[in-house]
C-alpha cells in the first residue's frame, strides 16, 4: 500500500571535499590530505521512525506525529600527512 506523509524526513544533499598533494621520489612519497574540507556537519539519516512504528490514533492527524530521526555526520575537518618509505 502507498500512501502520501507531508511530514516524512527528506534526506538532505550534501557536499565533502578531499584533497591530496604530495611528491614521490622512488624511495619515499610523503603526501598531505585534508578530509572533509569545508568542515560539513549534514545529518545523515541511518535510521527513520516514523509513521510507520506509529500505531496509535493520534499518528493519523497531520502534525500532532514528528518522526524521530537518528543519524551521524560526516567525519569533523582533518588534516593530516603520510608518509611511505620503500626498501
Amino acid at each position: 500500500m502507498l500512501s502520501y506523509s507531508p511530514d516524512v524526513f527528506k534526506t538532505p544533499s550534501m557536499d565533502n571535499v578531499t584533497a591530496r598533494l604530495g611528491v614521490s621520489n622512488g624511495t619515499f612519497d610523503i603526501s598531505l590530505f585534508v578530509d572533509n574540507l569545508f568542515g560539513n556537519k549534514t545529518l545523515r539519516p541511518n535510521d527513520l521512525v516514523g509513521r510507520t512504528s506509529c500505531h496509535n490514533t493520534d499518528c493519523s492527524i497531520y502534525g500532532t506525529y514528528y518522526p524521530l530521526v537518528h543519524g551521524t555526520t560526516m567525519r569533523p575537518l582533518t588534516i593530516g600527512l603520510t608518509v611511505q618509505a620503500r626498501y
